[in-house]
């Protein structure tokens, strides 16, 4: 996202989409150093790629481990690295990454705390830790566990709600609305906060 100067942030400016595997260095320097030749320095980086495995445990392959660990891991590395090569040097920027299991992983705080005390004052680093939301990759998990238990939709959607406070799956609007908001000058006091987003299933 970059605003010009003297523009109203609430306009809609110019959209340039760009396929991109952010797993690949070569790939990902290309697109951002693409990005500040026609915008100029990157003003916001959302980190939203991300790949799930529904194979247990005992069936996942290496090669769908390293797929999941190159694009959740790799790639928020790697373009995290990229934009802050950009954005340090303006002395201004917002990176905000979407980590959904903050709960089980505790070394994801340490790690999001870590970045944002190294880029600061002039690069904020958070995170949006989103709930459940029918994407297709839920929408898989659904239907496996409709054919695992042999249960009806409703009664699989029930069970996964029984642990949501708020009793409802959250929807993409939630996650865009909540990274816009750290993305922006309401939240320019904010740096190194998990955001949860997922109608109670986690809190802290």
């Amino acid at each position: 996202m970059h605003h010009e100067e003297g523009r109203n942030p609430k306009e809609v400016g110019r959209l340039v989409a760009r396929r991109c595997d952010v797993t690949d260095e070569v790939a990902v320097s290309t697109l951002f150093d693409t990005v500040q030749a026609q915008f100029g320095p990157l003003d916001v980086l959302v980190n939203s790629a991300g790949v799930a495995s529904q194979s247990s445990c005992v069936d996942l392959s290496l090669a769908e481990w390293d797929r999941v660990l190159g694009t959740n891991l790799t790639g928020t590395f790697l373009c995290s690295q990229a934009a802050l090569r950009q954005m340090l040097p303006a002395k201004r920027g917002s990176i905000t990454s979407s980590y959904a299991l903050l709960r089980v992983e505790s070394w994801r705080p340490s790690v999001l705390r870590a970045r944002a005390t190294e880029v600061a004052p002039h690069v904020r680093v958070n995170s949006v830790c989103p709930g459940q939301i029918v994407t297709p990759m839920i929408e898989d998990e659904i239907q496996r566990r409709i054919s695992l238990l042999g249960r009806s939709r409703e009664q699989v959607e029930d069970d996964w709600l029984r642990h949501i406070p708020l009793h409802r799956f959250q929807s993409t609007a939630d996650i865009a609305n909540a990274v816009a908001f750290l993305a922006s000058d309401d939240a320019k006091e904010i740096t190194g906060a998990a955001l949860n987003v997922s109608g109670g299933l986690v809190m802290d």
